[in-house]
């Protein structure tokens, strides 16, 4: 199950768009709120979570669908 985020809901597309064949080469999520300075300590372990979970749903739909060695996930931040 993917966490109710906009992570989450991105990538439970890109899944579903992966597993209908459209032949999509590439796919770019994003994930705000971790611009926060002073609340770190708040909010970022809140935001880590979504991340991970999101990114194991994922990844767990990639293998369920048998492809899981032709995708790469990349994350970066400014």
């Amino acid at each position: 199950a993917y966490p109710n985020g906009q992570l989450g809901r991105a990538l439970q597309q890109v899944a579903q768009i992966i597993g209908a064949g459209f032949g999509t080469r590439l796919f770019y999520c994003g994930m705000g709120g971790f611009d926060t300075h002073a609340k770190q300590l708040r909010s970022h372990p809140g935001l880590l979570t979504e991340l991970s979970d999101s990114l194991a749903a994922f990844r767990a739909d990639m293998k369920a669908l048998g492809r899981d060695r032709d995708v790469l996930v990349m994350t970066f931040s400014e």
